[in-house]
């Protein structure tokens, strides 16, 4: 049975910011005692400031499915926690060029102070009645900004907003806390209505000033492609 082995570092709230797969065949066993393997994990850069937990969990190679972990008191569950990470913020922000965007604005924007260099989403088509996860990078700018919400909306070929969120996912990192040129990444996560059309969405981006609700214009970051669930209907006789 082929096996697949992942490694992956979550915040308190359980959203994975990094994963490393390996087929369970390439660690090697020594003297019968388990399977070892070294990994190095390379912390992706915007990682916000926080602790987090290095979780392993194993799932069938053939049909992705969890399996569950034994021992240690852990039993049943689909993961298991093995050690707490404390990040810090870096003291030299890195390049831009490093943080693992999926799609740059060009020329990058700025928000409430904020610029934003791009974006990274989950793999289309989505499914109307899915859930929407996209992951924004910023670059703090303006050392005297002060802390705002988000909005992240979809629009269709009208400009009518057919889902969206409002708010500041990282609770614990507000804007103002950030260093100067500090990157980092924003995790946004909404629910696509079971009723949207098929078709193609812009995905846009603004900020939302917290004293007078007043919304800045919005940034256009692409397109994200959604299809309608297909019914199907059995007779009954």
């Amino acid at each position: 049975r082929a096996i697949n082995i992942s490694l992956r570092l979550q915040d308190s709230g359980g959203q994975s910011w990094m994963q490393h797969d390996t087929p369970l065949a390439s660690y090697w066993q020594s003297d019968s005692k388990g399977f070892i393997k070294n990994i190095g994990l390379i912390i992706p850069p915007g990682l916000p400031p926080a602790d987090y937990q290095l979780v392993i969990s194993a799932s069938d190679t053939a049909s992705g499915e969890s399996l569950n972990v034994k021992g240690d008191g852990q039993e049943g569950k689909l993961f298991a926690r093995l050690a707490t990470l404390h990040i810090a913020a870096p003291e030299n922000p890195p390049s831009p060029e490093k943080l693992p965007m999926q799609q740059q604005v060009q020329p990058p924007a700025n928000v409430q102070g904020l610029t934003i260099l791009g974006y990274s989403a989950a793999s289309q088509p989505l499914l109307a009645g899915e859930s929407f996860q996209v992951r924004l990078f910023y670059q703090k700018q303006d050392q005297a900004l002060r802390d705002f919400k988000l909005f992240v909306s979809l629009l269709d070929q009208s400009g009518n907003g057919v889902a969206g969120w409002e708010g500041w996912p990282l609770s614990n990192y507000p804007p103002s806390d950030w260093g100067a040129g500090a990157l980092v990444q924003v995790p946004v996560v909404f629910d696509l209505p079971a009723s949207v059309p098929s078709g193609s969405y812009r995905l846009v981006t603004g900020g939302i000033d917290t004293v007078s609700g007043e919304k800045s214009p919005w940034v256009e970051l692409g397109n994200v492609a959604i299809h309608q669930r297909v019914a199907s209907f059995a007779e009954v006789h």
